[in-house]
C-alpha cells in the first residue's frame, strides 16, 4: 500500500498504463480529489489541458 500525494497523482495518472500498480493500490487523503481539481484547474487556465469536459467525466 502506498500513500500518494495529488501533485505525485496527477502525475500518475498521465501515464496509467505505466503506474497502473501506484494507482490501484495507492490511497490518498479525503482532501487530494479537490487538490486534484485545483491542479486540473490550473492545467486548464494555463492551456495544457484544452478539453476540460474529458476531465469531468473521469
Amino acid at each position: 500500500m502506498y500513500i500518494v500525494e495529488a501533485s505525485a497523482f496527477y502525475s500518475l495518472i498521465q501515464f496509467p498504463s505505466k503506474y497502473i500498480e501506484l494507482i490501484i493500490n495507492g490511497v490518498v487523503l479525503d482532501l487530494t480529489l479537490y487538490e486534484l481539481g485545483n491542479i486540473f484547474w490550473e492545467e486548464y487556465k494555463l492551456k495544457h489541458i484544452k478539453d476540460y469536459s474529458k476531465i469531468i467525466t473521469i
